[in-house]
C-alpha cells in the first residue's frame, strides 16, 4: 500500500475519476462487490454470528475508503499504478 508520494507529483483527478479510481482500489483491494451482495441480497446470513469475520473485512474495507475519500490524486494514481491489469 502506498503512503506518500513524493512532492513532485501534481496530479488532478476529476470529481468522477476520484470516484472511479476509488472503486476499482477497494474492488482489488477488499473484492467489496462480494461482501455488498451478501449484506443486500441475504441480510439474515449478513447478521448471523458465522460471518462476523466477514463484516469486520468489510468494517475494515469502510475505514479504508474513508482514507482513500481524503486522500490526495496523486497517491490514488500510484494506488491505481500498483493494481494489477484487469484481464
Amino acid at each position: 500500500m502506498i503512503k506518500s508520494m513524493p512532492a513532485a507529483v501534481s496530479v488532478r483527478l476529476t470529481a468522477g475519476a476520484r470516484i472511479r479510481a476509488i472503486a476499482r482500489i477497494m474492488e482489488a483491494r477488499f473484492m467489496l462487490n462480494a461482501f455488498e451482495q451478501i449484506r443486500d441480497g441475504h441480510a439474515a446470513n449478513w447478521a448471523s454470528p458465522a460471518i462476523t469475520t466477514s463484516r469486520g473485512i468489510y468494517d475494515q474495507a469502510m475505514l479504508e475508503k474513508k482514507r482513500l475519500q481524503r486522500a490526495p490524486d496523486a497517491l490514488l494514481c500510484a494506488a491505481l499504478a500498483e493494481l494489477p491489469l484487469a484481464r
